[in-house]
């Protein structure tokens, strides 16, 4: 066997000297540690037989099996760098999530639970669109999309789901693939920290590479007698080198052969260096073990470990070698690739010690002694403010500086973070105030910290990550100070102010004007709508004005609408919307601004029913009205200039309104100056008494009668003039002094009425001039109607030929025809009359005109509401010596119940004390509307005075 083996190294060196040589100092030293410990055993190596390659065998077993171990010592120390720097990972205070290929969460850190608000294990395993605002989802799909398709790193802002709530994020995604191509994992963060990503990638792939270990095949052997120069294989041989004897023609084959076909010529020179150490060597126990590379029958790179030992003959010389080859390719990958791990694992703390350096967070590292083993430059600039040596124990920086908690409590020496982090405490976002001795400066802190653990589970250290929130704090404590005082005022702002939620339009936030109005506290309100509280009618219309706001995103501005109140019954507002937008312009939330206009409409409608008394007192007054608004000192003509100018001015001066205003009174009576009225006026003016000027005569080429003026002045400064064309009167007295003296009783009888009622009139006057409201309001409102029926009975009376009868039929047309105007229902009500031809004297005309005004006036105002169509009957006919009046109406009627022997109501009162005065008995009707039967006879004159 001998001789074989001696060939084999001839043949070797012959092709050696195209070999290039590479020694491997780590595999001598492990072979070296290997035969000492089979040294210690009582087995002997028999040189030069099977005995010495079995012993040479286990050397071998044993050098692989240190090499196994070796590997294993270097992937637990890498582990434990790994644990370290994943522990800051973990405490980094940006958001990070691993997806896999279907987009669900398969890893998460401490800062994505925090901003998730949920536990880990809930998020784990959850697709990430789920945590996706929903108007966001397509934008979320169309961005994986593109990180999948372009494999490039992406970033967008879209909407999270966190507690229910939409949150503004900005992330950033990278895609991973394995060696294939196929994608492995989605990575996103909630801020630029790619170098922490790519640490945690190699972290992950170094880890992964580290799970493969090696394993020992079949040993390949193998003898070369070196006479020959042949070598001698086995079939395990051929099957390690991808090939078989048939192939090979048989189980032999020449070093040459074996050179050129199965080792590599990058490792020839390895291998022939060997062979030559081998042949020179004096050692007849001379074993080896090298390792290079083969190229398989198939084509295929193997790394093979070869272990021979040398038979030598008498003479010394070597004839013989003989091993055994074994694949130790998967062993030299592992090797390879741990030597690339070692030199990324050196590459990658080298960036994780200069993130950590450069990180704008403190970083501080202790270990279980409490002795700060590391502080980055953010953590010394803080050890050089609080005057501490870094060289000092945690416990000497605990007392450099006073730490408060956020209420303000100063903080024990145990509960600092990292004395509690070594107590096995994990603490996030942890608040504090640090005070610093030498300035009293206060600095608001934000610490996370988190213990540090062997591989036994042992407490060995711990880490802290300080953030500095001053500037944070100090805008917080601002905007709450300005939002308290925004707060205030809102809250004390007389008007109803509510903030509602966009989509569901339920209520944020009301103020407590807003509470007083509706009713309701706004523990009630919020988070409730506008159904819970209103008629559903109401709701809709406020739901509707919402939705145009939010929709077409401008203020809208609701100049009046009702509200049902829990307290104040229906209320009228004036109310502006205004949509609040978010930073993307869309629509978020809707404010309202609500001004209770409910008193001042009501204002408004008695100040109209006010100028509508006023103007029917003014227009349908029997008398003539100016009013004058007096410029310059008032001495002429021409400083009065006319505002009003009622209906009987018209008729007395022949012109009409149009004509009229605007201009001065000297416009249109050129010779006033001279009639002695302008001294009148300035006199009123000047001293703001009123003043009755006699009947005097005015002449021009236009006019030649007597006039009768009442002149006083408004609490606004105008002049007002009543006047009467008295030339007619003047005539008829002349005419009655002539005539019979029942005439004359009679004309100085109604001369005392129109007085009378020219003074009723001058004292209305003076109470508008007081601005009257509330009940004196509806009275004057009534007694406009009610004088007026007075006058029209003397008006009437100066008409009839007959001084002291009227004629019933021509008296009610006109009063009804004026009811009609006054109420503005001509369009609307017909009024049919059945007088017959009547005449009354002035005792019981009276009576029947304030009767027919009351009741006519009601059904005008209370039968026909809401613009609803009818007609209005009156008769008046002799019936067996007594009269009959009946007033009736097809409107709504008048409630059953309604005893009108005991009302409050001033008009009705009136009718009954007006029948009572007519001796006369009313019945009601109610079956169809309200019908009114009075039935009386006429009164006897009253002689009031002696001759």
């Amino acid at each position: 066997m001998s001789n074989k083996f001696y060939s084999l190294y001839q043949s070797i060196l012959k092709f050696g000297g195209m070999i290039f040589i590479k020694n491997l100092k780590k595999d001598e030293e492990m072979r070296l540690k290997a035969e000492k410990l089979l040294d210690k055993t009582d087995n002997l190596i028999i040189p030069h037989n099977d005995k010495e390659l079995i012993e040479e065998l286990q050397v071998y077993q044993v050098e692989l099996e240190m090499q196994n171990e070796e590997l294993r010592r270097t992937q637990l120390k890498l582990q434990k760098s790994e644990n370290r720097y994943f522990e800051l990972y973990n405490l980094a205070p940006t958001a990070y999530f691993t997806l896999d290929k279907n987009e669900q969460i398969k890893d998460v850190n401490r800062a994505g639970v925090a901003l998730m608000g949920l536990e880990k294990n809930i998020l784990i395993d959850k697709a990430f669109i789920l945590f996706v605002a929903p108007d966001s989802r397509n934008k979320f799909y169309k961005h994986i999309k593109k990180v999948i398709s372009t494999s490039e790193s992406q970033k967008c802002d879209l909407n999270l789901l966190i507690n229910l709530k939409v949150v503004s994020a900005h992330i950033e995604t990278d895609s991973n693939y394995d060696a294939n191509g196929n994608l492995k994992s989605i990575l996103i963060t909630a801020s630029d920290i790619s170098k922490l990503k790519k640490t945690e990638e190699g972290l992950l792939k170094s880890q992964k590479k580290l799970m493969i270990a090696m394993q020992l095949t079949k040993l390949a052997y193998w003898e070369y007698d070196v006479d020959s120069d042949m070598f001698t294989f086995d079939d395990q041989f051929y099957d390690l080198y991808g090939t078989n004897a048939e192939t090979e023609g048989g189980y032999k084959m020449s070093s040459e052969a074996y050179a050129n076909k199965f080792i590599s010529p990058e490792n020839s020179f390895t291998v022939a260096n060997e062979i030559v150490k081998a042949l020179e060597t004096d050692d007849p126990n001379y074993l080896r073990r090298f390792d290079h590379k083969i190229i398989r029958g198939d084509g295929e790179e193997r790394y093979i470990s070869v272990l021979f030992g040398i038979i030598k003959d008498s003479k010394g010389r070597t004839i013989k070698t003989y091993g055994a080859n074994q694949n130790v390719t998967e062993r030299k990958m592992t090797e390879m690739e741990l030597e690339k791990l070692l030199i990324e694992s050196t590459s990658l703390k080298d960036e994780l010690s200069t993130l950590i350096e450069n990180i704008v967070d403190e970083v501080w590292f202790c270990d279980i002694k409490g002795n700060i083993l590391l502080a980055n430059a953010a953590a010394r600039k803080f050890e050089k403010e609080a005057n501490f040596e870094s060289s000092k124990s945690l416990n000497g920086l605990i007392k450099s500086v006073k730490v408060y908690d956020v209420d303000g409590n100063l903080r024990p020496k145990k509960g600092s973070p990292l004395l509690r982090s070594l107590n096995g405490e994990i603490i996030t976002e942890l608040e504090e105030i640090v005070v610093f001795p030498s300035s009293k400066r206060k600095q608001y802190r934000q610490v996370s910290s988190s213990p540090i653990k062997n591989d036994k589970g042992e407490i060995i250290s711990a880490v802290a990550v300080v953030r500095d929130i001053t500037n944070l704090k100090e805008a917080e404590i601002e905007l709450f100070k300005s939002e308290e005082f925004m707060k205030k005022i809102v809250e004390n702002i007389p008007d109803m102010i509510f903030v509602k939620n966009a989509p569901k339009l339920d209520f944020l936030m009301v103020n407590k004007a807003g509470e007083a109005l509706l009713g309701h506290s706004r523990e009630e309100l919020l988070g409730k709508t506008d159904y819970d509280f209103f008629p559903e009618k109401e709701a809709e219309f406020f739901k509707s004005k919402d939705n145009e706001v939010l929709e077409n995103k401008k203020i809208l501005d609701i100049s009046e609408e009702t509200v049902q109140t829990k307290n104040l019954g229906e209320r009228i507002l004036h109310t502006k919307k205004i949509p609040i937008l978010n930073s993307k312009g869309e629509a978020q939330y809707l404010l309202g601004i609500s001004e209770d206009i409910t008193e001042r409409r009501k204002a408004e409608i008695k100040v109209k029913k006010s100028e509508a008394f006023l103007r029917g007192i003014f227009d349908n007054m029997p008398s003539g009205m100016s009013v004058y608004q007096v410029q310059n000192d008032g001495s002429k003509g021409s400083d009065y200039i006319i505002k009003e100018f009622n209906r009987k001015s018209q008729q007395i001066e022949g012109m009409k309104r149009e004509e009229v205003v605007g201009k001065s009174l000297q416009d249109i009576r050129p010779n006033i100056d001279e009639y002695g009225l302008i001294s009148i006026f300035k006199k009123v003016y000047e001293t703001g008494e009123s003043i009755h000027y006699p009947a005097k005569i005015y002449t021009d080429e236009n006019y030649a009668n007597w006039y009768e003026n009442y002149v006083f002045k408004t609490s606004t400064g105008e002049i007002v003039s009543i006047y009467n064309d008295v030339t007619e009167q003047k005539m008829a007295k002349e005419k009655i002094k002539k005539s019979l003296d029942e005439k004359e009783v009679l004309l100085r009888e109604v001369h005392h009425r129109v007085k009378n009622n020219m003074q009723i009139i001058s004292s209305l006057l003076n109470l508008q001039s007081g601005y009257v409201g509330g009940e004196a309001a509806n009275i004057l409102e009534s007694s406009k109607m009610r004088v007026k029926s007075m006058a029209m009975v003397h008006e009437k009376l100066y008409n009839s030929s007959s001084l002291s009868r009227i004629n019933l039929a021509d008296y009610i047309q006109s009063l009804v025809s004026d009811l009609f105007y006054q109420y503005d229902q001509e369009g609307y009500i017909k009024n049919i009359i059945d007088v017959e031809d009547i005449e009354f004297n002035i005792e019981t005309a009276i009576p029947i005109g304030l009767i027919i005004n009351e009741l006519l006036s009601n059904s005008l105002k209370y039968a026909f509401p809401n613009g609803r169509k009818g007609e209005i009957y009156i008769s008046l006919k002799l019936i067996d010596n007594n009269y009959k009046l009946v007033i009736k109406d097809n409107g709504i009627g008048i409630p059953e119940d309604l005893d009108f022997e005991n009302l409050d109501s001033l008009g009705l009162q009136l009718v009954n004390n007006l029948v009572d005065q007519l001796d006369g008995y009313m019945k009601i009707d109610k079956t169809h509307g309200t019908k009114f039967i009075i039935t009386f006879s006429e009164l006897e004159y009253k002689k009031r005075y002696e001759e």
